[in-house]
């Protein structure tokens, strides 16, 4: 099992509704995660953080079974790429948005801005692990 860090834009999809609307679940454009994986999902600007803990359900959703997302996607050109494969992915946790600001995690191992899904470094694992235990 692998710990991912991807971005979600506020200004391109309403991440928000779309969990409450499905009950904690999204079908999120990820390739290469696993069943059992944890996301954490990081809300670009203006939250600029990581926002929710999800845990990968199922790897790669088929079309016929995929959530109804569409009327999330704020950018209709980009939710037309749909053919692409989906990982189903379900809320663990929702995260204070002053819990883990970009400028923490720049402190504990994430380089550059996070702007595509990348591993989570050690130390920011670390990190996140400690701070979700407290």
């Amino acid at each position: 099992m692998k710990d991912w860090i991807i971005p979600a834009n506020p200004r391109v999809f309403d991440i928000d509704a779309a969990l409450a609307a499905n009950q904690g679940l999204l079908d999120w454009r990820v390739k290469n995660v696993s069943e059992g994986d944890i996301v954490y999902i990081y809300k670009s600007r203006p939250d600029s953080c990581i926002r929710y803990m999800m845990e990968v359900v199922n790897a790669n959703v088929p079309v016929s079974e995929r959530l109804e997302q569409h009327r999330f996607w704020f950018d209709q050109e980009n939710e037309a790429r749909g053919d692409t494969q989906r990982a189903r992915l379900s809320l663990v946790d929702v995260f204070d948005p002053n819990l883990f600001p970009l400028s923490a995690l720049r402190q504990h191992g994430i380089k550059g801005n996070i702007q595509s899904k990348r591993e989570c470094p050690p130390e920011t694992q670390e990190y996140l692990i400690e701070k979700f235990r407290q």
